[in-house]
């Protein structure tokens, strides 16, 4: 019994001292071939057993951490300390690895490496390898792939097999020389972390679609042999990478700006082109024009613009186009002719006496005749003042004016035809001033009287209408000279050059040209008093007394 125990002592120490024994030790595969001990096994067999696992546990011929399997009798794959898988073979024409199977349609079958596959960091495959077998390092969905992130694949490989190298997800880079020939289905697919692949054919290798199924090459680098970046860019598969290197510069084209404007009137401005490679430049708009049209390298280019005659911006796009890269545009926009209101209405702000003017521009030729009329409605308060209501004093003497009282204090002006100046320009000419009267009962404040039915023809027949157009008329003081008061017992006239007033009162009289300039100003007693006026200085004259009577005054 104690040499019973003593055995199981020897048994125990040995079994833990296999524990730490790595799977790739020959010697282990043959316990494979002892039979398992029972009672009725003798003392002999388990000394025997004793003796092999001491041989095995004192062997200096093994690293425990290393691991070593046989993949056929010359082939060899290695998992050192460090984490590399090195596949070897000693047959010196070459040897391919074995296939694995794998797909939905089979039973799977595994390397030998496969459940430690998490511990291998790197993979090499040595010379003499011929191809890399089906499903060779082929992870799982589920399960999860292996942690190496590159692997080195040598001159001697001919093939890669399908899947070998499928659901590698921490798979990065991949470098396969010209001397493979075919690639299997899937041999890369899933690998979801791979961004770089080195290829050395100088034409593209005729691969199947699905090499790289679920990889996203589109963001992806593929580098080739100089030279033979426009075959890959044609070819199945590669062409799908986001870029593709063959160690030429990348191409580039930029320009200096992004957008560009041009006045009315037009005209020419540049922007520069800043690129190593041939370049084309497009108008959209047959109103931009380009120079050059085409190039190589930096330029400058210049745009020249015609002139806008319409009212409305107009907008066009210039594009900059180059062979691999994107086309980069220039938004253009031109300003539109600034068209001037062909009607004017200006009014001033009605002050204590009552008295307002409004004044009427039209924009039309210089050398045009004119004929037309127009309504204006006063609001409650307020009249029309015929006397004072006049044709500018450079018109005066080519137009007559009738006015028309209507219903509603509404008063029809018409304009009788005459010769305007000689002139070719069209510019804005004030053609009337319409006066008109304030209550005292109207309180300071906003009101709007309505210009309606306004239209002119000229004499080359161009029409000028507005159904409609507001006068805004502020009072800005209290009114404190109602209307019938106004001219009472006030006389003015002027003959021969000399203005005589004829008022009540004593006060100031002011002289104004029909367009507003103060030409005099002097005090007078009460009764008659007589100023010398220069004719030449205005034909209507406008006479203000202090005391807020108004009267308009024309050369006979």
């Amino acid at each position: 019994m104690k040499k019973l125990s003593i055995i199981l002592f020897l048994i125990l120490n040995a079994a833990f001292a296999f524990s730490q024994i790595t799977y790739q030790y020959d010697n282990l595969n043959k316990l494979s071939e002892l039979n398992y001990l029972d009672e009725s096994s003798t003392v002999d067999e388990f000394d025997e057993l004793s003796n092999r696992l001491s041989k095995m546990i004192n062997s200096s011929q093994v690293t425990q951490c290393e691991r070593t399997w046989k993949l056929s009798g010359s082939m060899t794959a290695v998992l050192d300390c460090n984490g590399k898988l090195t596949i070897s073979t000693t047959k010196t024409e070459g040897e391919a690895m074995p296939d694995y199977k794998i797909g939905t349609s089979v039973v799977r079958t595994y390397p030998p490496w496969y459940d430690v596959r998490h511990e291998i960091l790197s993979v090499v495959i040595n010379d003499k390898i011929t191809k890399i077998g089906n499903g060779a390092f082929a992870g799982d969905l589920t399960e999860g792939g292996y942690d190496f992130t590159s692997v080195l694949i040598p001159a001697s490989i001919k093939s890669i097999g399908s899947a070998a190298f499928e659901f590698c997800t921490s798979l990065f880079s991949v470098e396969i020389p010209n001397q493979v020939t075919a690639i299997g289905e899937n041999a890369f697919s899933n690998c979801t972390a791979l961004t770089e692949v080195t290829v050395s054919w100088a034409s593209p290798l005729s691969v199947p679609n699905n090499i790289l199924a679920n990889v996203n090459t589109s963001v992806a680098i593929l580098h080739v042999p100089e030279g033979a970046k426009a075959l890959y860019q044609a070819a199945n598969v590669w062409k799908n990478f986001g870029k593709i290197d063959d160690g030429t510069p990348d191409p580039v084209l930029n320009i200096s700006i992004n957008s560009m404007n041009f006045e009315a009137e037009g005209g020419e401005q540049t922007f520069e082109i800043i690129s190593n490679i041939d370049w084309t430049i497009v108008s959209d708009a047959t109103w931009l024009t380009v120079y050059p049209t085409s190039g190589s390298n930096n330029a400058d280019v210049t745009l020249t613009a015609e002139e806008n005659y319409d009212e409305e911006l107009r907008t066009a796009t210039i594009t900059v186009s180059g062979a691999d890269v994107e086309p980069l545009t220039i938004i253009v926009t031109q300003k539109g002719v600034e068209i001037i209101p062909v009607v004017i209405i200006e009014t001033e702000p009605v002050v204590e006496n009552g008295n307002g003017v409004i004044a009427i521009s039209l924009s039309i030729p210089t050398d045009a005749t004119l004929t037309g009329s127009l309504e204006i409605q006063f609001p409650e308060g307020m009249i029309l003042d015929e006397e004072l209501t006049a044709l500018v004093p450079e018109l005066a003497s080519d137009f007559s004016l009738i006015i028309t009282l209507k219903e509603n204090n509404t008063w029809l002006i018409e304009v009788v035809a005459n010769d305007l100046r000689s002139a070719k320009s069209v510019e804005y000419r004030k053609i009337m001033y319409i006066a008109y009267k304030v209550e005292e009962t109207i309180t300071q404040g906003t009101y709007e009287a309505t210009v309606t039915k306004l239209g002119f023809t000229l004499n080359d027949e161009t029409a000028i209408n507005e159904d409609e157009l507001p006068v805004i008329i502020n009072i800005v003081e209290d009114i404190i000279t109602s209307i019938p008061n106004i001219m009472a017992d006030t006389s003015v006239c002027i003959q021969y050059g000399r203005l005589s007033v004829q008022s009540p009162d004593v006060e100031t009289v002011y002289v104004y040209s029909l367009s507003g300039i103060l030409l005099h100003e002097f005090q007078k007693t009460t009764g008659l008093a007589e100023k010398n006026i220069d004719k030449s200085v205005s034909k209507i004259l406008i006479v203000k007394g202090s005391t807020g009577w108004v009267k308009k005054v024309i050369y006979n």
